[in-house]
């Protein structure tokens, strides 16, 4: 996948509409189809409404350095990573971001409203 692909699917997989009760299904069923371990947190206009940690999971770090990427960058972590690697440019020294898959902008109406991580 390119940055171009991965633009794209962060357009296709935006939302006219999306509320709570949107986050709460959605992170269902990424819990129902994933097998190994992981933490899921959903953000919509600055709050948390879904936040799951898997067993074998713990600690949010990793989900406030994949959210913080997605805020400062309005990008998938996936995105900010293809586009670092192109440019040969990285911000490998701040703490506070992941650059790297996992974090992907919750676009509604064309406007960043959050994110999936």
């Amino acid at each position: 996948m390119n940055k171009e692909d991965v633009l794209k699917l962060e357009e296709e997989l935006s939302f006219d509409h999306f509320d709570a009760e949107d986050a709460y299904c959605i992170g269902n069923e990424i819990v129902k189809k994933t097998s190994k371990p992981v933490r899921i947190r959903i953000v919509l206009d600055g709050d948390i409404v879904f936040q799951y940690l898997m067993p074998g999971k713990k600690g949010v770090e990793w989900l406030d350095r994949k959210q913080n990427t997605v805020e400062q960058y309005h990008h998938s972590t996936y995105y900010v990573f293809l586009d670092q690697e192109e440019r040969h440019v990285y911000d490998e020294n701040d703490s506070t971001i992941a650059i790297c898959g996992g974090g992907f902008p919750l676009i509604i109406k064309g406007e960043l409203r959050g994110c999936v991580i």
